[in-house]
């Protein structure tokens, strides 16, 4: 039995595989199997790796709230935009269950096939899940049918469709009907029942056999074989019909494992009716294996089949087909490339479902974006990366690239190069194209450089560097050109200048250059829209205008003085009515009032996202604006003021665009460039389905996905649980809400706000990245939580989603319990009124005992009072009544009981203890007491129980109550002194490490985590030393308070004095936690502090220990948190970083090194030695390097080591003091015996925090009869990176003073030409690393011999250091370069042995061999 059942089955499994797979091999009339139309489509994947249970998509679904269903063969997944959320159902129903098909009805159930186990109904409002029907297979009836289609009847019954059977289902009864059964009995082959569609009673079958119909209206269904293959060969393919599709316009579609077919529905009936050929039927799309078929409007279809996505689109009444895309995002290679399933979002964009890979979310409106790049052996480019371009009069186009000018005929796709070096273009050279106007021939073309200007004759490819009558170094750097009102060429270069082409004259702007600073120019924009006499100027710190005829500038719109002169300046203008909107690239779209220039608009990062550093404005034809960014293109409505995003990985495949590059065609189409090439497009098509889409688009809503708590498991709905109202019992805790805006597109900007509020007040409100929101603990009442986007400055506003929460009170703490509770005490005092009531009886006689004790503490200066048996106040001193306010006109314990109402605390403070006290027992004891002035005291209470000697009922208390306020304030004055800062008023060390101790000891006992932050002020001893140690003391207020601010209650913050602060934090949940707050903590420390006249920035670097994974003793977790703190004071990237055991290492290394050159330095060990710098064109040494060696302790410390030890010490500066004094003592003594050069001395980065001493210097020189030149200093470019005024002062007092300055190891810095321009330098100095490799690199050949030209076109002396071989000396002075140092023809050697040298005549006939090594 077994054996046959399973050969049974195996035979049907073959037999359906090959129905679905088998694939004729014969010529395809409309060929689909080449190359897609998207090679490499982007979007959003879902699959494993983002929670799907598997990636074999049988199905998929969007319901009414946009929720993605998803059906695999490992279950059922729902998915939000954020989160997969597995569906199993009570007791796991449908767990590892493989789902085929779904559908959902009217009432909002969905029904749910699956592929063995029945069909299963969940209904979404109620979260009930239920199987309603098992249909076991005819001839397996261990196994039940498939449901593979779904009809809805108008009374709301089910027709449903399995693999064997047609199925009537009533949904009132809850029972079903077999309408139809194959037959099992046929020899030949059993038909699988695959699609079905009813139109007007007359049902139709899609099957492995062909297609059925059969009157639906009639007593008995009697189905009728249509034949829907006409002129075609017929095989087994062909016949296999498996997808059907009635469009609006009448025609079915049928989608079979060979093809395609289309005809007419009419045509469908007559066969019916008559012999059962569909005669109109015409074969589409041949071959393929058609699986899913879904309509988006009449004209366009989408198809998924065995190659992936197929598109249908109707033209001229024809369908034509295109193979669209594979379903896969990467470059791995698809065993299997089928779509299975294809969903269709609100907005037109696909959920495409495949066999193997997941599902994929993309947008056809990428099929607007057409992108022209170099791919391969296709080259329309010169060069992928575009920085220009400019439409010419017969409609082609010029783009400037990194690399040359390409010439491109969009009609003909020809393209035609020009200006392209062979291989990289050197830097800053003409290759490089950054902007392309017509010049006054209309034959020629202007163009902008990174090395100057030329003029381009279009006909001959001929070009001409343009220098303007200046000289050919300042020609180079004319950049920000653009042609004014007058028709001159307006730019800058060392001064602003405008160009008359015609009559070739050049007029330096000496009245522009004296109301604008040189130095903030950027560039010039064009003419101002608003005033065509004024030239628009781009400046670091705005926007300013020029009148050309009036030479008088104005600012028209300036940065925010925290922005100035931080490399933002304003890129392009368009006036739009009286708005004139500004481009700035990284600030934003700013929108000026035509007539005032105020500022009216203004779109930042909050609206923008990344695409804040935008660029290009340019206007369509209908009135919007279009400029690209960082992050895509996108459209600006000036109307409505919203912003429409085409992103990456959405509508386009490239993600940034470039400065500059852009053009609005003739034919209104648009044009990007970008680093990967062009991308066109047309705005008025975009346009035209935008407002489609607007129109039949509807308010949406945020939608709340899920709701969980921690204490319970809730049974909600799977829908929107927007506005749904939650009961939650005083026990329950840990509410998380869950919510999604619904756009599967990726959106890593998307933000969200959300406001947790108790009737008119706000608990808690925030901005996140994160769609969770977790609640541990509520207290009882009613909330309301509402959550929208933070921003909405786009064409589509998504509604708030709210729900409201109601927290029960706990049995015992509710209304009705407090009223009950009122009504006790009520009650009580009622009882004691009563009882106070017979006590004053006795209270005269017990008023007469006090008598006796009146003389003996009427005088003292205690407080005393005495009470009797009851504890009722019989008698008070003087002392006592005039602290608490007693007078003799009332009886005491009236005025008492008033005091005890005032201030509850006193009664059990005076009178609590006396019915402890026994026999003749005495209570003393401290307490803290308020008088009902308000004032409080530390006071030591005396209670005396007292006896009568005759009548033991007879007991008094006597309460002395001695003021010892002084004696405390001066012990808790010891106590703040002892564990607080004097300062800051923060925690101590000593008291830091007692809560830390108490922490790591909680955190053990609770399985927790703590985490020590150690916070170190960046730069803190330049404030002190600037501005003094009272700015310094107020800054550290501002900064303790900042911290406390930013900390938690449970938190510890704490000074361990000078800039350094400790922060401990008990409970941490996760190191992401962690490292939120620490970012918040350096943003809010970052923050400008105003004190006084002077604007403070201070920043901080962070290190972070953890227990206990890092150290379990609180001393060991400082100690760490210390070590990670200075490996991020030296980390450029982060300003935080988490301990590791490496860093311990290397900062035990780094102590043991630091007290080494401590103590080199305190003996002195550190000498002079000298390298010499060669002239080998003179063959003479012309100088020496002053280099510092230390020799300690039996070993040498390389200079690697011990200068950033040095500067760090900040003894750097006298070190090189006393090395300057060493070498003019050396200086003078060479020169005595002839020598006439110079020593370099090289300067550190700290000489310039502070007043270089030159007098020092010059004096030293004076007295050495020396003269200036011999000394000159040599800078790095660090020192270079700093662009304050302050290090420009100094390096000017040095070239003023006679001194030359040279740049050290350039190019391995921050090389910049800027930097040569602005700074008086003399020397370029070529670092080792590149003279290394100039015999076999030929890159580095090109660096050495850019440099040596730089230094030759900027008149400065040019010296390569490390040279080591012969073939180096050749080749440097083969190139100009004539000046040398290095192991070739000396090591760095001491003075004596330096002497030989430096007389040395240097032949370079001899210098094939190297005599000095």
């Amino acid at each position: 039995m077994v054996s046959s059942w399973l050969f049974f089955t195996m035979s049907r499994c073959l037999l359906f595989c090959c129905l679905l797979l088998s694939i004729p091999q014969i010529t395809l009339a409309v060929s689909l199997s080449g190359e897609p139309l998207v090679t490499n489509p982007l979007g959003t994947v879902l699959s494993t790796q983002q929670g799907l249970k598997q990636d074999s998509i049988q199905d998929l679904l969007i319901d009414n709230d946009n929720f993605l269903w998803v059906a695999t063969d490992g279950g059922l997944d729902r998915f939000d935009g954020h989160r997969v959320e597995h569906i199993t159902g009570e007791n796991d129903l449908l767990a590892s269950t493989p789902i085929q098909n779904l559908f959902l009805d009217s009432r909002n159930r969905l029904w749910i096939s699956t592929y063995y186990r029945g069909l299963y109904r969940l209904d979404l409002a109620t979260n009930e899940l239920r199987l309603v029907v098992e249909l076991p297979q005819l001839e397996i009836a261990e196994y039940n049918q498939t449901a593979e289609q779904f009809i809805e009847l108008a009374n709301g019954d089910m027709l449903l469709l399995f693999g064997e059977s047609l199925v009537l289902y009533d949904t009132s009864a809850d029972s079903h009907e077999i309408l139809y059964q194959i037959d099992v009995h046929d020899e030949d082959r059993i038909p699988y029942l695959r699609d079905m569609l009813l139109v007007d009673n007359l049902l139709l079958v899609a099957s492995s056999e062909g297609l059925m119909l059969a009157d639906y209206s009639a007593q008995q269904l009697a189905f009728k074989k249509v034949e829907h293959r006409f002129n075609v060969e017929l095989n087994v393919d062909n016949a296999n019909t498996k997808s059907l599709l009635l469009d609006d316009n009448g025609e079915l579609l049928v989608g079979t494992v060979s093809g395609l077919f289309s005809m007419p529905w009419e045509s469908v009936t007559q066969a019916y009716r008559g012999d059962g050929v569909l005669k109109d039927s015409s074969l589409i799309i041949h071959q393929r294996n058609i699986w899913e078929i879904k309509a988006q409007n009449n004209q366009l279809i989408w198809i998924g089949s065995d190659i992936g996505l197929l598109q249908l689109q109707r033209k001229d009444s024809d369908w034509q087909a295109s193979f669209v895309l594979e379903p896969s995002t990467g470059e791995v290679a698809l065993s299997r490339a089928d779509v299975r399933a294809i969903a269709l979002t609100f907005d037109n964009n696909l959920w495409i479902g495949s066999y193997f890979n997941g599902a994929l979310f993309w947008s056809p409106n990428s099929f607007n974006f057409k992108v022209l790049q170099n791919q391969g052996n296709k080259r329309p480019l010169s060069d992928n990366v575009i920085w220009s371009i400019l439409e010419d009069s017969d409609n082609t186009l010029w783009v400037g690239s990194d690399n040359g000018l390409t010439h491109y005929n969009p009609v003909s796709a020809e393209s035609q190069f020009y200006m392209v070096a062979d291989g990289i273009p050197e830097p800053y050279s003409i290759h490089t194209i950054v902007k392309i106007m017509p010049a006054h021939d209309p034959d020629k073309l202007l163009l902008s450089t990174f090395n100057g200007m030329v003029l381009f004759d279009k006909q001959s490819g001929e070009y001409e560097k343009l220098n303007f009558g200046l000289n050919d170094e300042e020609a180079s750097f004319v950049s920000g050109a653009s042609f004014g009102p007058d028709g001159k060429l307006y730019f800058f270069a060392n001064h602003l200048y405008r160009y008359d082409f015609e009559s070739e004259s050049l007029t330096r702007l000496d009245t522009l250059e004296n109301q604008v600073v040189l130095n903030l120019v950027m560039n010039f924009i064009g003419i101002n829209p608003v005033n065509a006499e004024e030239m628009l100027v781009a400046t670091y710190d705005g926007l300013w205008t020029f009148n050309i005829h009036s030479q008088q500038a104005r600012q028209l719109h300036r940065l925010p003085e925290r922005l100035v002169n931080t490399d933002l300046w304003p890129d392009v203008v368009n006036l739009d009515g009286h708005i004139l909107w500004v481009g700035y690239p990284g600030y934003g779209l700013v929108g000026l009032d035509a007539q005032t220039y105020e500022e009216r608009y203004h779109f930042g990062r909050e609206a923008l996202g990344q695409a804040v550093v935008l660029f290009d404005l340019l206007e369509d034809d209908d009135g919007y604006f279009w400029f690209s960014s960082l992050d895509g293109i996108h459209r600006f409505s000036s109307t409505e003021l919203t912003f429409t995003e085409y992103e990456y990985g959405r509508e386009l495949s490239i993600a940034e665009f470039n400065l500059g590059a852009n053009a609005k065609l003739s034919d209104g189409r648009m044009v990007f460039g970008s680093p990967k090439g062009l991308v066109f497009f047309e705005p008025h098509k975009l346009n035209q389905l935008k407002q489609s889409e607007f129109l039949l688009s509807e308010s949406r809503q945020m939608v709340i996905t899920g709701i969980e708590l921690s204490s319970r498991k809730l049974k909600l709905p799977k829908l929107n649980l927007a506005n749904t109202h939650l009961q939650l019992s005083h026990d329950d805790y840990g509410l998380t809400i869950e919510f999604s805006s619904l756009q599967y597109q990726k959106d890593t900007d998307a933000q969200y706000k959300y406001v947790l509020s108790k009737g008119k007040q706000i608990l808690s409100e925030d901005i996140t990245t994160d769609t969770r929101v977790i609640l541990p603990s509520l207290a009882a009442g009613d909330y309301r939580f509402e959550v929208m986007p933070a921003t909405q400055a786009r064409e589509q506003t998504l509604l708030p989603a709210s729900l409201t929460i109601h927290m029960a009170y706990p049995p015992f703490w509710s209304p009705l319990a407090y009223t009950l509770y009122a009504l006790v005490v009520v009650g009580l005092l009622g009882a004691y009124l009563v009882s106070r009531h017979l006590q004053l009886l006795r209270l005269k006689q017990a008023q007469q005992q006090v008598k006796l004790f009146g003389n003996a503490f009427r005088h003292t200066s205690d407080w005393v009072v005495i009470f009797d048996q009851s504890h009722l106040p019989v008698a008070a001193n003087p002392a006592f009544e005039k602290t608490f306010g007693i007078n003799d006109k009332e009886r005491l314990d009236r005025q008492l009981y008033r005091i005890y109402q005032q201030v509850p605390k006193l009664e059990a403070q005076l009178s609590g203890h006396l019915k402890l006290l026994t026999d003749e027992a005495v209570w003393k004891g401290e307490e803290r007491i308020q008088t009902p002035d308000g004032r409080h005291y530390d006071v030591l209470i005396d209670i005396n129980r007292m006896e009568d000697e005759n009548d033991a009922s007879d007991i008094h208390y006597l309460v002395v109550i001695s003021n010892i306020t002084e004696q405390k304030n001066a012990e808790r004055k010891l106590v703040k002194i002892a564990n607080f800062d004097n300062l800051t008023g923060l925690v101590n060390r000593s008291l830091l490490l007692d809560r830390l101790e108490h922490a790591i000891d909680s955190a053990a006992a609770h399985d927790h985590t703590v985490a020590v932050l150690f916070v170190d002020l960046d730069r803190f001893k330049g404030i002190n030393d600037s501005l003094g140690h009272d700015y310094g003391d107020k800054l550290l207020r501002v900064i303790a308070n900042r911290m406390l601010n930013q900390a938690s209650k449970s938190d510890t913050v704490a000074r361990l004095g000078g800039d350094e602060f400790v922060i401990v934090m008990e409970e941490v949940e996760s190191e992401s936690a962690v490292s939120s707050f620490v970012s918040q903590l350096i943003e809010s420390i970052e923050t400008p502090i105003s004190l006084g006249k002077e604007v403070l920035r201070v920043s901080c670097s962070v290190g972070i220990s953890f227990f206990p994974d890092d150290a379990t003793d609180p001393a060991e977790l400082l100690k760490q948190a210390d070590v990670a703190m200075y490996t991020a004071k030296k980390n450029t990237l982060s300003a935080f970083i988490y301990y590791t055991k490496e860093m311990n290492e290397r900062a035990i290394e780094r102590l043991a090194l630091e007290n080494r050159v401590k103590s080199a330095y305190e003996e002195q060990v550190f000498e002079n030695y000298y390298q010499p710098i060669v002239n080998l064109n003179s063959g003479k040494t012309e100088g020496v390097e002053l280099l510092l060696r230390c020799f300690y302790q039996d070993e040498w410390i390389s200079p690697a080591a011990f200068i950033p030890v040095l500067e760090e010490l900040r003894h750097i500066i006298e070190l090189t003091r006393k090395a300057t004094e060493t070498a003019i003592n050396d200086l003078q003594q060479w020169y005595a015996e002839g020598f006439t050069g110079y020593v370099s001395i090289n300067l550190s980065a700290l000489h310039f925090k502070t007043h270089f001493d030159l007098e020092f210097i010059e004096q030293r020189l004076k007295k050495a009869g020396l003269p200036r030149s011999a000394l000159r200093f040599e800078i790095t470019e660090g020192v270079l990176i700093d662009k304050s005024d302050e290090v420009l002062h100094e390096l000017q007092r040095i070239r003023d003073a006679g001194f030359k300055l040279a740049l050290d190891d350039f190019g391995t810095g921050y090389s910049s030409l800027s930097y040569l321009r602005r700074f008086p330098l003399n020397v370029l100095k070529i670092d080792k690393s590149f003279i290394d490799d100039v015999k076999e690199s030929e890159e580095e050949n090109a660096l050495v011999q850019t440099t040596i030209n730089l230094a030759l076109s900027l008149k400065m002396d040019c010296i390569a250091e490390g040279i080591e071989y012969a073939e180096q000396v050749q080749y440097l002075l083969n190139h100009g370069c004539f000046r040398m140092q290095g192991y070739f023809f000396s090591r760095p050697v001491n003075a004596v042995e330096v002497k030989p040298h430096l007389m040395n005549e240097w032949q370079t006939s001899t210098l094939a061999f190297n005599p000095n090594i």
